[in-house]
C-alpha cells in the first residue's frame, strides 16, 4: 500500500488539515517544506506513520483538494 499526497493541490495544509482530523490512526504529519525555522515558509502533510493505515480512505473521501490517494 502506498500514500501519496500531491503537495501541488494541498497548497495550505496549516489551514486545512481535514486529514489529520478524520485520520484515527494518525497516519500523517504536518511539517516546514524546508528547514527554515523558525518560520517556514510552506508547509507540507505527508503519511509518515504508514504502518497505521486501517485503509479506511476517510482522508481520501474528506480532502477537499483531493489530493491524496492510497494505492
Amino acid at each position: 500500500m502506498r500514500i501519496t499526497i500531491d503537495h501541488a493541490l494541498c497548497s495550505e495544509p496549516e489551514y486545512c488539515g481535514i486529514c489529520l482530523k478524520v485520520c484515527a490512526p494518525q497516519v500523517f504529519a504536518i511539517h516546514p517544506e524546508k528547514d527554515d525555522m523558525p518560520y517556514p515558509e510552506k508547509w507540507v502533510v505527508d503519511p509518515i506513520w504508514t504502518s497505521f493505515c486501517i485503509q479506511c480512505y476517510e482522508c481520501v473521501e474528506h480532502c477537499p483538494q483531493h489530493a491524496i490517494s492510497i494505492k
